[in-house]
């Protein structure tokens, strides 16, 4: 029991930011730096993806590769279809969409980096929402909000 009792203050003391060794504990958030670091991977990947995927689908309609690959060859009726210039168009708007979802979580996450998650924009204080308030709406005719739902979160 005793061995239970210091292994909790050292993990405590650790989690308190208190600068004295702690000898070879592992930190109590070791395992939320593991998901936190899983998680800027995976969106490290997707965003790579995005990009990717977005700048060959945007580009491929309108090269050679397109109408000259083994599908196109083989089925002349598919070939045709492919090299209609509707098709590469919409091809190339899913390229945009791609690119343009990749440009956004890159943005995000960058913005993500400036300012961390648990810092958030000061909101200026809500009116006191247990009394019904009365506005006017126009040509003198005043309406109660006597709504039971807030607005907002």
């Amino acid at each position: 029991m005793r061995s239970r009792t210091a292994a909790v203050t050292l993990e405590i003391e650790a989690s308190a930011g208190d600068s004295r060794d702690v000898g070879n504990r592992t930190p109590v958030n070791s395992e939320r730096c593991w998901e936190d670091e899983i998680q800027r991977l995976g969106r490290v990947l997707l965003i790579v993806y995005l990009l990717e995927t977005g700048l060959v689908l945007l580009v491929a309609p309108w090269s050679t590769f397109w109408e000259r690959n083994w599908l196109v060859e083989t089925s002349p009726l598919l070939g045709g279809v492919i090299r209609l210039a509707a098709v590469r168009g919409a091809v190339s708007g899913v390229g945009v969409v791609n690119l343009c979802a990749g440009l956004w979580e890159l943005a995000v996450s960058l913005l993500a980096l400036v300012r961390p998650v648990g810092a958030s924009v000061p909101r200026p204080p809500e009116p006191d929402r247990g009394t019904a308030s009365v506005e006017t709406t126009g040509a003198g005719m005043r309406r109660e909000d006597t709504s039971p739902w807030l607005d907002g979160p």
